[in-house]
């Protein structure tokens, strides 16, 4: 499970998401990546989490409806989301199914004048249809801290104690299937995006050394586990 975090404040939509792409059978990282899609023309990003098509169907929600703004993005995406998910089901190598997909959309919304966000999964969830659009202040996975806040002070330094602890949180990959299998999940690097009124940031706020072809361990000096918390 990777991370995939979001919490809204006065004056931002943080988004604090990790760079691991691995394989759902045995967990060894298969790549590297960002998993956020900028849109600054709406001044919005997406982050998501389960698949790396997850990632392509944002992307192609953004390139075959042409959203006006995000409060457009907003009210069209669950619509949008299905519709993409109902073209690519037949497609080669696109998953059947976006079951176990969570994807985040984090923006500034022009008509409230204030940040604003919405969590969207590719499948029904505690009684909930696939792609519908639920408005969130936060949102957190894996779940480590049920009572985190991000300091609005400092909330880079904050991110870093939620990062850390979700990498040496052991949970089941999203897409596997599998009730038994546990792995190490948040790797690659740490991402802070931060969307706010006039401007989208983008920093990284961890690196560790984690091989491509191997599964995450956290606790190797080598991927920087001495350090991590200093």
């Amino acid at each position: 499970m990777t991370a995939l975090n979001c919490y809204v404040t006065a004056d931002a939509a943080h988004l604090i998401t990790d760079g691991a792409l691995y394989a759902a059978d045995d967990g060894a990282i298969s790549a590297i990546s960002s998993k956020v899609i900028h849109a600054p023309h709406l001044n919005c990003v997406f982050g998501y989490s389960g698949t790396m098509y997850a990632g392509e169907a944002a992307r192609l929600v953004l390139i075959q409806f042409n959203p006006a703004s995000f409060d457009d993005l907003a009210e069209k995406a669950s619509q949008h989301f299905k519709d993409i998910a109902a073209m690519t089901a037949t497609l080669p190598n696109w998953p059947r199914s976006f079951d176990g997909v969570e994807i985040v959309l984090a923006g500034w919304s022009g008509r409230a004048a204030a940040p604003a966000a919405f969590l969207f999964r590719g499948g029904p969830h505690h009684g909930s249809p696939s792609w519908v659009a639920h408005q969130i202040t936060r949102h957190q996975m894996p779940l480590v801290d049920p009572v985190f806040k991000l300091d609005p002070a400092d909330p880079a330094q904050s991110a870093r104690r939620l990062i850390d602890a979700q990498r040496i949180q052991k949970c089941h990959p999203t897409m596997s299937g599998s009730t038994h299998l546990e792995i190490y999940g948040v790797g690659g690097f740490a991402q802070h995006t931060e969307v706010m009124e006039n401007q989208i940031s983008t920093s990284v706020i961890r690196r560790w050394a984690d091989p491509v072809g191997k599964p995450i361990n956290p606790f190797s000096e080598a991927n920087g586990y001495r350090s991590a918390f200093q």
